[in-house]
């Protein structure tokens, strides 16, 4: 059989007795191919994600090259621009710090080395809402991220919480 060009004749099937598939048994060539492949898209996402959010990258476009290719600006110069997984995790009610954490798929143990604190203090620092200025940039090249990314983004700003009316 094959799909998108992918032979799948050595591929077995565990089905249950509904002949529903449960799991399939591959050969290690066509996973090593689809694992490389996996790679290879996620490597072009986080690249195509650092060069909207990561000003030390080399790769970032200058301002000039940004303006010569106005069909090419996802938005208009300095709002920020976060990815979508750091947005989805504010939303959760989690703080910026821990979003980009998780983001970043760092442990509080590796970012607290990397602050040069205990893990105990990165919990404390990691559960507040507001940061000194200097925790957030120092935060911010351990993240890859500008320092106003770890303050809590304005359009969560804007979502009133709930509120229970009496009558």
């Amino acid at each position: 059989m094959m799909i998108y060009g992918l032979d799948l004749t050595d591929c077995r099937f565990v089905t249950d007795e509904r002949g529903q598939r449960l799991r399939a048994d591959i050969p290690y060539s066509l996973f090593a191919m689809l694992a490389e492949f996996r790679s290879a898209a996620l490597r072009a996402q986080t690249e195509r994600i650092d060069r909207q959010v990561s000003p030390s990258r080399a790769s970032r476009q200058s301002l000039y090259s940004t303006q010569a290719n106005p069909l090419h600006i996802d938005m208009a110069l300095g709002v920020p621009v976060y990815p979508l997984a750091v947005l989805g995790y504010i939303g959760e009610g989690k703080t910026p710090l821990t979003a980009w954490r998780l983001y970043r798929q760092l442990s509080i143990a590796q970012v607290a080395t990397a602050y040069g604190t205990s893990v105990s203090n990165m919990k404390t620092i990691a559960s507040s809402h507001m940061l000194r200025e200097g925790t957030r940039k120092k935060l911010a090249t351990i993240f890859d991220c500008e320092p106003s990314h770890l303050l809590q983004p304005e359009v969560f700003d804007l979502v009133a919480p709930a509120r229970r009316i009496s009558e």
